[in-house]
C-alpha cells in the first residue's frame, strides 16, 4: 500500500466543500443579513419622514406601475407593438426609481463625499465620470474612453452602438458617416447647408495635462477612426471645419490652455478664436443673402465650479478645486 498525501490545493477544497455551520450560528447568520436587508430602507424612510414632497418607497413602487396603460386584445401586430411600449415604459420607470433613491439615500449623503474625498487626495482616483489629471486637471471620462477606446467606424463599435439602441423608438444608425448624409440630404431639400465642426475634448488638445507619456506629442490626439472618418466625409462632399489644430495653434502661441481646468468646455478666448475663424469660413464657402442681424458683443464675468467637477458630486458650495 502506498501512502498518498494529499496536497494543500486537494486538501483545501475537500474543506471548503464540506464546511460545517452549527445550526444556531447559522440561523443567527441568516437573520442578521434579514435584518440588515430591511433596515436600510426602514432608517431610508425615517430620514424621509418630515420632508416636504416625499413620496413613501411603497408609493415610489405604485408609481412605477400606475403609469403603465392597459394591453388590449386587438390584432397581434399591434398587440406585440404595445406590449414593447409599455415594456420600455416600464423599464424606464424602473431605471427612475433607482435614480430617485439613490439620489435619495442618507447611506450616499453620509459616505459618498468623504470616499470621494479621500479617493482624490490619497489615491489620485475620480470616479466613473472622471478622470483626475495633472496639477488639478479633470478629465470626463466617457472622452478619455473615445480616445482610447475601440474606432468608432469599426464593425464592433457600430454592433454595440446598434444593440443599445430602444425598440419603442426608431432604430440607431449606427454608422455616423450614413448618419450625417442623410441628415445633410434632408436639409438641402429645405434648402439649408450643413457645416460640420466637430468639437474636440479636451485630452485631445491638452494630453500632456493627463499623462507625462504625452509631453512630445503636438498634433491633436484623436480617436483610431478619425482620419478614416475624416476621408469619408470628404468623399460625400462634406463641409467641414476642424477647429482642432486652430485651439492648438492658439494655446502655444497664446500659452494658455485652450479648456478650463475642470470643465468641459473652452475658455472664453479659444471660443473667441474659433468662432471668427468659422466666420470667415462660412463667407467664403457659401452664399446667402447678407444683412445685419444688429447682434452686439457683451462682456459678463461669471463664475462656477467646473461641470467635471460637479460630477465628484461634492456638496453644494463645497469645492477641492478653485472656481
Amino acid at each position: 500500500m502506498t501512502d498518498e498525501r494529499m496536497s494543500r490545493e486537494e486538501l483545501a477544497a475537500l474543506e471548503v466543500g464540506q464546511t460545517a455551520i452549527a445550526r444556531p450560528l447559522s440561523i443567527i447568520m441568516c437573520i442578521g443579513f434579514v435584518l440588515f436587508i430591511f433596515s436600510i430602507p426602514l432608517l431610508q424612510e425615517t430620514f424621509d419622514r418630515g420632508k416636504d414632497g416625499h413620496d413613501t418607497i411603497v408609493q415610489k413602487i405604485i408609481n412605477v406601475f400606475s403609469n403603465q396603460s392597459t394591453v388590449d386584445n386587438q390584432d397581434r401586430s399591434e398587440f406585440i407593438s404595445r406590449v414593447n411600449v409599455i415594456n420600455e415604459a416600464l423599464l424606464s420607470g424602473m431605471a427612475t426609481f433607482e435614480e430617485k433613491i439613490e439620489d435619495e439615500s442618507f447611506l450616499r449623503d453620509l459616505i459618498q463625499e468623504p470616499g470621494q474625498r479621500a479617493l482624490l487626495s490619497i489615491f489620485h482616483h475620480g470616479n466613473e465620470k472622471v478622470y483626475p489629471g495633472k496639477d488639478d486637471w479633470l478629465f470626463y471620462a466617457p472622452d478619455m474612453e473615445y480616445l482610447i477606446g475601440p474606432g468608432f467606424l469599426s464593425s464592433q463599435w457600430q454592433a454595440m452602438r446598434e444593440s443599445t439602441s430602444n425598440s419603442a423608438e426608431p432604430p440607431v444608425q449606427p454608422d455616423p458617416v450614413a448618419g450625417i448624409v442623410s441628415f445633410r440630404n434632408r436639409l438641402r431639400e429645405h434648402g439649408v447647408e450643413l457645416l460640420i465642426v466637430p468639437t474636440p475634448i479636451k485630452g485631445s488638445l491638452h494630453p500632456e495635462k493627463f499623462s507625462s507619456r504625452t509631453d512630445s506629442i503636438k498634433k491633436p490626439l484623436q480617436n483610431r477612426s478619425w482620419n478614416t472618418f475624416l476621408l469619408q466625409l470628404e468623399k460625400e462632399k462634406l463641409n467641414v471645419f476642424d477647429p482642432a489644430p486652430l485651439l492648438l495653434a492658439y494655446a502655444e502661441q497664446a500659452n494658455k490652455p485652450s479648456f478650463l481646468m475642470t470643465d468641459t468646455h473652452w475658455s472664453p478666448e479659444a471660443m473667441s478664436v474659433v468662432a471668427e475663424k468659422v466666420s470667415h469660413y462660412v463667407q467664403d464657402q457659401f452664399d446667402f443673402a447678407e444683412g445685419n442681424l444688429g447682434l452686439q458683443r457683451t462682456e459678463l464675468a461669471v463664475q462656477n465650479n467646473g461641470d467635471i467637477e460637479v460630477m465628484l458630486k461634492f456638496s453644494e458650495g463645497e469645492s477641492l478645486y478653485g472656481k
